[in-house]
């Protein structure tokens, strides 16, 4: 069982709220009476088959872990106790990026201003010589202010860069289709942070450090070597299901090339294994509904995500959109992690 957890405040008290990620049902919402280590774990003990938690990097939730982990560990010791193992957590994807779109939206915010500075500067050279009156002055002040704005604008730009080449290594596609592992978002990572500088990258820098950060590709890898041993056909059927949703999703020349790649990958699962669609759909059941490479190319929208996550059963249900919205304003990140 897989949970989906994080903190919402309703009148400045606490909800703890968990989401089961592929039903999108909420499991709990429990308002108060605080938010540390032993009242999650005391939440958390209401389901014994607990495998994985995905959460952001919160220290309480990570001590409820921690405490939940001990009591399974001693309560193994006991041997009328069935045996538990211990729960694994992960961190999610969605407060790391929407971290650093705040920095990135920061850096361009800073970028228009010195433009927009150094056009004005710009129009009073203009003026200045329309009138004949001497411009080197103003003209100097332009061209300073023109050098900020350029300095900036490149800042931003690196900013923008850095961040896609994150996104692109904790998420669970390579761009040729291939599903990612911890080796190789490691190098993508590890090569990206030397460029994170300054105080307002620190939070990012400490998470994307934590192991727990990449803990999600092992868990894809490890689900997806169970349900398909053979790696060829599990590269092949993968990298059909990516494709597939490229080509319903791109146009012109690339869906051409999307389709091409189509077609190849399902002639090789067709030649590797006969009943090469039922391991496409075991793959199914273990991938995500969300197209590849989602949270790069759309701005976040909770309900159309939320919609996304259950189109299944034809949408939200509107009794548990009015229960979450009452409990606090908006949808609860938990709710986000899980899309």
């Amino acid at each position: 069982m897989l949970l989906c957890l994080d903190e919402m405040f309703f009148h400045h008290d606490p909800v703890l709220v968990a989401v089961e990620p592929h039903s999108m049902a909420g499991l709990a919402g429990q308002r108060g009476p605080d938010r540390p280590g032993e009242t999650w774990c005391t939440l958390l003990e209401a389901w014994p088959s607990l495998e994985r938690v995905v959460s952001d990097a919160g220290t309480g939730l990570a001590r409820g872990v921690k405490l939940l982990n001990e009591a399974r560990a001693a309560a193994s010791k006991d041997p009328e106790q069935p045996p538990s193992d211990p729960v694994q957590s992960g961190f999610d994807v969605f407060h790391t990026e929407r971290e650093m779109q705040r920095i990135v939206s920061r850096r361009w915010a800073s970028a228009a201003t010195r433009l927009e500075t150094a056009s004005q500067a710009d129009e009073q050279v203009a003026k200045a010589k329309q009138h004949g009156i001497d411009a080197r002055g103003v003209a100097g002040r332009s061209r300073q202010a023109w050098r900020q704005a350029e300095r900036v604008f490149d800042q931003a730009l690196q900013a923008e860069t850095a961040m896609n080449r994150i996104k692109a290594a904790v998420a669970l596609w390579r761009p040729d289709g291939q599903l990612h592992d911890r080796a190789w978002a490691q190098r993508q990572r590890s090569d990206t942070i030397s460029e994170l500088g300054g105080e307002e990258w620190g939070k990012v820098r400490r998470v994307l450090q934590d192991p727990r950060t990449l803990n999600h590709l092992d868990w894809m890898q490890a689900q997806m070597a169970q349900a398909v041993p053979d790696p060829l056909l599990r590269e092949a059927v993968t990298r059909l299901r990516y494709w597939r949703a490229e080509m319903s999703r791109t146009h012109g020349a690339r869906q051409v090339h999307a389709t091409h790649l189509v077609v190849e990958s399902q002639m090789l699962c067709q030649r590797l294994c006969p009943d090469w669609t039922q391991t496409e759909t075991r793959v199914g059941h273990i991938m995500t509904d969300l197209p590849p490479r989602f949270e790069q190319a759309t701005p976040y929208n909770p309900l159309v995500s939320l919609r996304l996550g259950s189109r299944k059963s034809g949408g939200v249900s509107a009794y548990i959109l009015r229960k979450l919205l009452a409990v606090g304003k908006g949808v609860p990140n938990a709710l986000r992690i899980a899309s």
